[in-house]
């Protein structure tokens, strides 16, 4: 009974353990750019001029032809980061570490706690910065984000969860449409 009492009163507070995948995901990330030496080429990565101009027609409500030819979420999000300062370096981290995230919580979903540990530890040795290509990032963030949703809605079919799965995939394909083939 002393043991348990003991180990009790180690474990962490309840706003640490609910924090704790998030603090994870964003090591996990960081510590895959420090060991690639990736981070010069990352610190280099910019948004392409096509994807501003288009992006910066939607924010400011004038026609652009690109918008039949792009998929709009990206274009938009990049023009709108820009407008507000934000560097592309930023957004590349914050999409890498959303994905390193995700990536844990749906292999917890999926088998535990330690695969989740598991597949954050493949994911920093194989990588998956995607280098300069800051699109393709944010494409596998709402990927994994479809994915994390859907298999919580498997776990607990619910309105809420079904409503977030169907609005992420909804977003998903606002960044590029192939889902559409793949209904749920």
């Amino acid at each position: 009974m002393g043991i348990q009492k003991l180990f009790n009163s180690l474990t962490a507070p309840e706003r640490f353990r609910a924090a704790f995948p998030v603090f994870l995901g964003v090591a996990a990330f960081l510590l895959g750019v420090l060991i690639r030496s990736s981070y010069p080429h990352l610190k280099a990565a910019t948004f392409s001029p096509e994807n501003i101009r288009s992006g910066s027609f939607i924010l400011a409500g004038i026609y652009g032809q690109a918008v039949t030819w792009d998929m709009p979420l990206y274009n938009t999000l990049a023009a709108l980061s820009l407008n507000l300062g934000i560097s592309p370096f930023h957004f590349l981290l914050a999409a890498g570490a959303g994905v390193y995230i995700l990536v844990f919580s749906t292999a917890c979903l999926l088998r535990g706690y330690r695969a989740g540990i598991t597949a954050l530890a493949a994911m920093v040795v194989f990588g998956v910065t995607a280098g300069r290509d800051i699109e393709q990032l944010f494409y596998s963030f709402f990927l994994m984000l479809s994915l994390a949703l859907l298999l919580l809605r498997r776990r607990e079919n619910t309105l809420k969860n079904s409503l977030l799965a169907g609005l992420a995939m909804g977003a998903s394909m606002l960044v590029r449409t192939p889902l559409f083939l793949l209904p749920p």
